[in-house]
C-alpha cells in the first residue's frame, strides 16, 4: 500500500514538473517571439521617422530575410533532428535507455537551436545577394576565360557559392557534432570507463559517421565548378587573376577532379554497402592525397617552367590582369597627356597673367590650423565645437572661389551642467556654419571669415544662411526631445541665451506607447516619467548622418568624411558620398579593403534642420547601382541633383586615394614593362608641420587646367618614380557636373628633371636666409608651422607654394600666416605675402587681386641683404622678448614681439 502511494506521489510530480516544463517551453517561446516583433517594429518607426519612402525598402528587406531565415530554419531542422533521432537510437542499443533522452522533447530544443543559429548566419549573407541575383543587370563586358559576362560574377556567382560553401561546412559541422555527441553521451553513461572513443568502433556508429563523410565529399563536387571560377581572382605567380600555370594546370587539375571525386563518392557508397569502412577511409584519403598532388604539381610547374621564362609566359594573362583592373577603377577612360615641362626658363609675370583666376585661388591657408583657429574664435562656447574643416567651391563677387567651410555642431562633453533636462531637452542643436577664404587672410595673418558669428553674418558677398539650427549631423548622436514646457537653447546672447523651439521635420511624437518604448531602448526610466514631456513633444534619433543613411541603406560604403553645404534657400545640406564596391570583378587586383571595384554612384543630401533624406544616382552606367535602383525603386529620387548643390559638389578624396594607389602600378600599359616593374610610381611626399616627411595628402584647388577653357574646382596629387623625389606626373580629378569625375593624367617627358615636392622642401632648408629666419622663429617661445606644399601647373611650369605660419608656444596660440614661399624650377624665395613671394619669384611686382588684405609691403624688383645693423637691431629686440617672456611681463612680450615682427618684415 506504501508502495502504491509512494509509486502516486512520484507520478504526480513528475506530471507537475512536465506542466511547468511545458509552460516555461511556451513563455520562452512567446519571449523570443515578442523580442523579435518589437526589435522590427522598433526598426519600422525609426525608418518611417526617417523617410516614409523608405519603408518599402524595410518590407522588401524583411520579407527577403524572413523567407530566407524560414525555409534555412526548416532545412536545417529536418538535417540536425533525423541526424540527432540516429544518434539516440544508435547510442541507447549499446548502452540502454537514457532517461533525459526517453522522448523527443530534448531532440525538438537541441536541433531548433542549431538551426536558428545556423540559419540566422546564412540569412545575415544571403538576403542581398539574392536580391542582387534576381535583379542582376550586364556590364557588357566578358571575362575573357569562361566568356560570362561579369554580371555573373558580381550577382549571380557570390548567392550559388554562399549557397554550396555553406552545404559543404555544415556537412563537416555535422560530421563532427556527430562524433562529439557519441563520445559525450558514452561517456555519460559510463563515467567508469576510460576508452570514450571505443564507442566510434561500434559497426552501426561507424556506419553513421561515414555516412556523414559521404555527404561531404557529395557536396565537395558542386564546389568545384566556383572553385575553377574562383581562379580569376587568385595571385599564383606575377598574375591576379588566371596566369599560364592556373590556366594549363590548375584548371585542368579541377576538371580532373570532377572525375576523381566522382570516382570516390562511387567507390565510397559501394564499400558503404558493403560495410568495409576501413576501405572508404583509403579511398577518401586518395582524394586528399590528389589534391596535395596537384598543389605540389602546379607549384613545381611555375617554378620550374613558367618562373625561368614568365615574361613571355604570362604576357597575355598580364594584359588581361592590366585591362580589367583598370576597368574595375573607372581608370580605362582616364585622359592621358604629356605635359611639357619647361625647365630652363623661371615662371615670369606673363605665366601668371595668363593663369590668372589660378593665381588667384592659390590656397595660403591649410586645413589644420584653420580647424584650431575656428575653434579657438569662432566656437564661443565649450558646448560648441567644429569636427572638421571641408573644402567647398562657391561664387563670392562674380569670382569661383575655394572656401573653408565648417559646422558648428552641438558638443555634448562641453555641456556645463551636465544634467538630464540640460542634456535632452535643452542643449540638443548647433548653430550655424563658419566660411573663410582657402586665399586670403587678415592682416595679422589669420583666416578671413566671410561668414561668421552668432548670429551669422555673410561678408563679402557670400551666400545667407537663413536656417542656421543643426539638429543632424557628425557629432549629433544622442538623441534629443524636442516640443517640451522647456524651452531649447538656441545660442548665447550677452548673459543669457536665446531661446527657440524646434518646428522641423524630424523626430517620432511622443504618444504613451512611444514613451514606453524608447524608455525601454535607452534605459531610461525618467524619458517616461518626465513631466516636461507633452502631446507635442517629439524624440529625434538616428541623428549621426552616416548612421542614418546606414540605417536605410546599409548596402552602400559611405564616405567617413562628410561635408556641409548652403543650399538656394539659406539651408544648410550635408553631403553624404556612397560606393558601390564588390570583390568579386574578375582579372582585378584588390585595393586592399576587400574590394576590387568601386564607383562613387551615390550621392546622399541630408538636412541639417529636419534630418530628411535624399539618395541622388550621380553615376547611372554604374551597373551596381543599376541593380539596387531596380530592387528599390523607391530609395532613389527621379531626378538629378538640384542645381544650388550641384554647384557645389566635389569628387571625393576617397575613391580618388583609392584610384591614385592603383594607378601608381597600372598607369604601365606594357605587359612587359608592367612584369619588370621598371616605371613604379609612388605619391609625393613633404614635410609636415611637425617637421616629419609623409606623403602629399590629395588637396582641392580650383584652377585652369591645361588646355581647358575655364577655372574649375579639381582634386589632384603629384607622382614620384618610387625610391626617387623628382616629380614625374600629376594625377586631376574634376568636380564640375558636366565632367564629374573625369580623371586627367599629366605626364612628364621622360629623362627631364622637374624637383618634386619634397625636394622643393629640402631646397627650402637649405636656403641660407629662409633657414636663418625660420632657425630664428623658432626660438624663445614660438614656433614654425609649415603649412602643406602645393605644386600648380602653370602654363609649362611647376609652382610651388607653401605658407608658414608662426605661433607661440602656448597651447592656446592662435597659428598665424606670417610667410609665403614660391618655388619654380630649383629657385626659392620667401615673401610676406604670395603678392611678396610671387614679386621675387618673377623679378617685377606682381599685384595678386584679393591679397591686398595680406601683409605687405614695399618690395624692389631684386631681393637684398638685410644690413648688420638691421640684423644687430633684431638680435636686440629677440633678446628683450626672451626676457619679457622669462620674466612673465606679457604686456612688454607683446610690445617687443610686435617691434620684432615689424622689423623681420622689412627683410629681403
Amino acid at each position: 500500500m506504501t508502495d502504491r502511494i509512494y509509486d502516486y506521489k512520484k507520478e504526480k510530480t513528475r506530471r507537475l514538473f512536465k506542466k511547468i516544463g511545458f509552460i516555461v517551453s511556451i513563455l520562452v517561446i512567446l519571449a523570443i517571439a515578442f523580442s523579435i516583433a518589437f526589435d522590427l517594429f522598433l526598426e519600422l518607426i525609426q525608418i518611417r521617422e526617417i523617410g516614409k519612402n523608405f519603408v518599402s525598402v524595410f518590407w522588401k528587406n524583411l520579407y527577403v530575410k524572413l523567407s530566407v531565415q524560414i525555409i534555412s530554419f526548416v532545412f536545417l531542422f529536418v538535417v540536425f533532428f533525423i541526424n540527432n533521432a540516429v544518434i539516440k537510437k544508435n547510442i541507447e542499443r549499446i548502452v540502454g535507455k537514457i532517461s533525459f533522452l526517453k522522448n523527443n522533447i530534448l531532440n525538438l530544443i537541441v536541433s531548433a537551436f542549431l538551426a536558428l543559429l545556423t540559419s540566422k548566419y546564412l540569412e545575415n549573407n544571403l538576403y542581398i545577394k539574392f536580391l542582387t541575383l534576381t535583379h542582376s543587370k550586364p556590364f557588357n563586358i566578358k571575362d575573357p576565360i569562361f566568356n560570362r559576362d561579369i554580371a555573373y560574377y558580381v550577382f549571380e556567382r557570390p548567392f550559388f557559392l554562399s549557397i554550396v560553401n555553406f552545404l559543404f561546412f555544415l556537412m563537416i559541422f555535422v560530421c563532427i557534432y556527430t562524433a562529439a555527441i557519441y563520445i559525450v553521451l558514452y561517456s555519460f553513461t559510463f563515467v567508469s570507463r576510460v576508452n570514450s572513443w571505443g564507442v566510434l568502433s561500434d559497426r552501426r556508429v561507424k556506419s553513421h559517421i561515414f555516412f556523414s563523410l559521404i555527404l561531404i565529399f557529395t557536396v565537395k563536387i558542386f564546389t568545384l565548378k566556383y572553385e575553377m571560377e574562383g581562379l580569376l581572382y587568385s595571385f599564383f605567380g606575377e598574375v591576379v587573376g588566371v596566369g599560364y600555370t592556373d590556366y594549363y594546370i590548375r584548371m585542368n587539375y579541377f576538371r580532373l577532379s570532377y572525375i576523381v571525386l566522382a570516382a570516390v563518392i562511387i567507390l565510397s557508397i559501394f564499400f558503404f554497402l558493403k560495410k568495409r569502412y576501413s576501405d572508404i577511409g583509403r579511398v577518401m584519403l586518395s582524394y586528399v592525397a590528389f589534391a596535395v598532388l596537384g598543389t605540389v604539381v602546379s607549384a613545381a610547374f611555375q617554378y620550374f617552367v613558367v618562373s625561368p621564362n614568365e615574361q613571355v609566359y604570362e604576357r597575355p594573362f598580364l594584359e588581361r590582369n592590366i585591362k580589367f583592373t583598370r576597368l574595375a577603377y573607372n581608370l580605362e577612360n582616364i585622359d592621358e597627356k604629356y605635359f611639357q615641362v619647361d625647365t630652363s626658363n623661371n615662371i615670369t609675370s606673363d605665366d601668371l597673367k595668363q593663369n590668372v583666376s589660378t593665381v588667384e585661388n592659390i590656397r595660403i591657408t591649410d586645413y589644420p590650423t584653420t580647424l584650431d583657429i575656428q575653434n579657438q574664435i569662432q566656437r564661443f562656447k565649450q558646448y560648441y565645437i567644429f569636427n572638421d574643416a571641408d573644402i567647398a567651391k562657391y561664387t563670392i563677387n562674380g569670382r569661383i572661389k575655394s572656401v573653408f567651410i565648417s559646422a558648428r555642431e552641438i558638443n555634448y562633453d562641453g555641456i556645463p551642467t551636465k544634467t538630464y533636462i540640460n542634456q535632452r531637452f535643452q542643449y540638443t542643436h548647433g548653430y550655424g556654419v563658419v566660411m573663410s577664404l582657402m586665399t586670403e587672410v587678415t592682416p595679422e595673418g589669420q583666416p578671413k571669415f566671410i561668414i561668421k558669428d552668432i548670429p551669422i553674418k555673410s561678408l563679402d558677398g557670400a551666400p545667407e544662411v537663413t536656417q542656421p539650427r543643426i539638429y543632424y549631423g557628425e557629432k549629433t548622436d544622442p538623441y534629443v526631445i524636442v516640443n517640451t514646457k522647456v524651452d531649447e537653447i538656441d545660442y548665447p546672447e550677452g548673459d543669457s541665451n536665446r531661446l527657440f523651439r524646434y518646428d522641423g521635420k524630424g523626430g517620432i511624437r511622443l504618444t504613451p506607447l512611444n514613451r514606453l518604448i524608447f524608455s525601454y531602448v535607452y534605459k531610461d526610466f525618467r524619458l517616461l516619467v518626465s513631466t516636461a514631456i507633452n502631446s507635442n513633444s517629439k524624440i529625434l534619433i538616428n541623428r549621426n548622418i552616416i548612421q542614418r543613411a546606414k540605417k536605410v541603406a546599409p548596402f552602400f560604403d559611405y564616405d567617413t568624411d562628410p561635408y556641409i553645404l548652403i543650399d538656394g534657400r539659406g539651408h544648410l545640406v550635408w553631403v553624404l558620398d556612397a560606393y558601390t564596391k564588390t570583390g568579386y570583378y574578375p582579372y582585378s587586383e584588390p585595393a586592399g579593403d576587400g574590394f576590387n571595384y568601386i564607383r562613387n554612384s551615390v550621392k546622399v543630401l541630408i538636412d541639417a534642420y529636419n534630418g530628411t533624406l535624399k539618395f541622388y544616382i550621380v553615376d547611372k552606367t554604374d551597373p551596381i547601382v543599376k541593380v539596387y535602383r531596380s530592387i528599390y525603386p523607391d530609395l532613389f529620387e527621379k531626378g538629378d541633383i538640384p542645381e544650388d548643390i550641384a554647384d557645389h559638389i566635389r569628387y571625393p578624396e576617397y575613391i580618388f586615394k583609392v584610384q591614385a594607389s592603383i594607378l601608381k602600378r597600372y598607369h604601365m600599359t606594357n605587359p612587359n614593362v608592367f612584369y619588370n616593374k621598371e616605371d613604379l610610381w609612388d605619391f609625393g611626399k613633404h614635410k609636415t608641420p611637425d617637421g616629419s616627411i609623409d606623403y602629399i595628402p590629395p588637396y582641392y584647388s580650383v584652377m585652369k587646367l591645361p588646355d581647358s577653357q575655364k577655372e574649375e574646382m579639381i582634386l589632384m596629387v603629384p607622382f614620384t618614380p618610387l625610391k626617387y623625389n623628382t616629380m614625374i606626373a600629376w594625377l586631376a580629378a574634376k568636380s564640375d557636373r558636366e565632367n564629374y569625375g573625369k580623371l586627367v593624367l599629366y605626364k612628364f617627358p621622360k629623362g627631364l628633371t622637374v624637383y618634386g615636392p619634397l625636394q622643393i622642401e629640402n631646397m627650402i632648408d637649405q636656403d641660407p636666409q629662409i633657414s636663418k629666419d625660420l632657425s630664428l622663429w623658432n626660438q624663445g617661445g614660438s614656433r614654425v608651422i609649415r603649412g602643406n606644399l602645393l605644386a600648380l601647373p602653370i602654363n609649362q611650369k611647376i609652382l610651388y607654394i607653401e605658407p608658414i605660419y608662426i605661433a607661440s608656444d602656448n597651447t592656446s596660440a592662435l597659428p598665424e600666416v606670417k610667410r609665403v614661399i614660391a618655388a619654380c624650377n630649383g629657385r626659392v624665395v620667401m615673401g610676406s605675402s604670395l603678392n611678396d613671394a610671387l614679386s621675387q619669384l618673377v623679378g617685377q611686382q606682381v599685384e595678386v587681386e584679393n591679397q591686398s588684405n595680406q601683409p605687405s609691403q614695399q618690395q624692389e624688383n631684386t631681393p637684398q641683404t638685410s644690413t648688420s645693423a638691421e640684423l644687430s637691431k633684431i638680435k636686440s629686440l629677440f633678446e628683450d622678448v626672451k626676457k619679457a617672456l622669462q620674466q612673465g611681463n606679457w604686456e612688454e612680450f607683446g610690445k617687443k614681439f610686435r617691434e620684432l615682427d615689424d622689423e623681420m618684415k622689412n627683410i629681403k
